[in-house]
């Protein structure tokens, strides 16, 4: 039996993605050139002119590790690390495998491990902090909901699991599938059969069912916060590390236009163009390329590249892309309310925040809102509820930050 979270939308009625997770995963070859993007807070190592050899350091961004998939010369350094590679496979010399078994190991050296091959989850966080910061937890739970490498690497899914449960010090791990990979879920189960340790659950493919508090809630009935939540491929990516010493240089990514629906293990560095046009699809005609899912996710270029939290690309064509229904009225149906995966009353907060009721709409729930855009997607009348809510909610922050700081100032 299936668990099931209050609220959300049914993955057929919004998710683009939904054909590609029973596809086979298809391994794509590196690029002549690769573009590892890097955010605002970096730290470039090394120069233009450079020879980088596969899983070498080349940067350092928010703290996490960048490695360079393929070796190469380093053609640019500036918003990105571009890699021209040449077509060798000569590995550096930091790439080392453990040489200890997992129970030989420490809680510090698997942290340190994890730290040097760069691995992060989902959300970008590097998992090196997260496993240092980490007090108390009860249990781990693997996210296989979104995340289609369950099917790919089963057996590095579960060892990765293992590996964390070690550092963690938990003796109970859940690996949550959704009920539409049921063969991954039962290949999953196999593996896990004569573990004591291990568990395979499913829960109804909803959407947003894999936010990790509501999957640990979903699975644990209880709203602790001990729970320690990864997704599938960031357990494959720690078992690699350790075992390998690679550092984490590929992901799984679903990319889907119309009935076209592949899954394929790509280069971080790779440019969306060539992912899409590796997977048979054509961009163009005034479509949109969204990344990171239809309600959640955000617009990019064909020229953006895949990076470690890249999950998913939907290239929309232009009949296909969501135009707002209704003409911004409340209609006071209740959609939202029951579809609400945090369960407020939505239309009740949108009204006390456009009557100017700030104390009101506070004691409603406005700030437990996390913007997953459910209720403005059920509107029949075509409310933007979740951008008026986060946006009440953004400019509630920024006054009480700049009160706090007067505060201080007057002090």
């Amino acid at each position: 039996m299936a668990y099931a979270m209050h609220g959300g939308i049914q993955y057929e009625y919004i998710d683009a993605m939904r054909a590609a997770r029973g596809a086979d995963v298809t391994d794509m070859a590196p690029s002549a050139s690769l573009v590892l993007t890097l955010p605002e807070n970096k730290r470039v190592l090394v120069r233009v002119g450079d020879r980088v050899l596969r899983g070498q350091v080349v940067a350092e961004a928010d703290g996490i590790l960048l490695h360079t998939p393929e070796a190469g010369f380093v053609s640019e350094t500036s918003d990105a690390v571009r890699i021209e590679c040449d077509g060798t496979d000569e590995t550096a010399a930091t790439v080392v495998k453990t040489n200890k078994r997992l129970q030989d190991c420490t809680r510090e050296e698997i942290i340190e491990k994890l730290r040097i091959c760069g691995v992060a989850d989902s959300d970008g966080s590097s998992m090196a902090d997260r496993l240092e910061s980490a007090d108390g937890a009860s249990v781990l739970i693997a996210e296989c909901i979104d995340d289609i490498a369950a099917a790919s690497s089963p057996a590095s899914i579960v060892n990765g699991m293992k590996i964390l449960m070690f550092a963690l010090g938990v003796r109970q791990g859940v690996i949550v599938c959704g009920d539409d990979i049921i063969d991954a879920a039962k290949k999953l189960s196999d593996i896990c059969a004569k573990s004591k340790l291990i568990k395979v659950a499913t829960v109804r493919a909803k959407y947003p069912q894999a936010d990790k508090k509501r999957l640990a809630y979903a699975v644990t009935g209880r709203r602790a916060a001990n729970e320690f939540v990864v997704s599938a491929q960031t357990c494959a990516a720690v078992y690699d590390a350790f075992v390998t010493g690679m550092p984490q240089t590929r992901r799984i990514v679903s990319v889907t236009k119309g009935k076209i629906s592949k899954n394929i293990r790509a280069a971080i560095g790779t440019s969306f163009a060539e992912l899409l046009k590796f997977a048979g699809i054509e961009v163009g005609g005034g479509g949109d390329i969204v990344e990171g899912g239809l309600l959640c996710g955000h617009s990019v270029s064909p020229g953006d590249s895949v990076g470690k939290t890249t999950r998913s690309l939907a290239v929309l064509a232009s009949d296909n892309v969501y135009v707002r229904r209704g003409a911004d009225v409340c209609i006071r149906c209740g959609r939202c309310v029951s579809a609400c995966p945090e369960k407020l009353l939505p239309n009740y907060i949108v009204s006390y925040i456009r009557d100017g009721k700030e104390h009101a709409a506070l004691s409603r729930g406005a700030l437990d809102c996390d913007g997953c855009g459910v209720c403005s997607y059920v509107c029949p009348g075509g409310v933007p509820i979740a951008d008026i809510i986060t946006g009440f909610a953004k400019n509630h922050a920024r006054e009480a930050g700049s009160e706090a700081q007067n505060e201080r100032d007057k002090s």
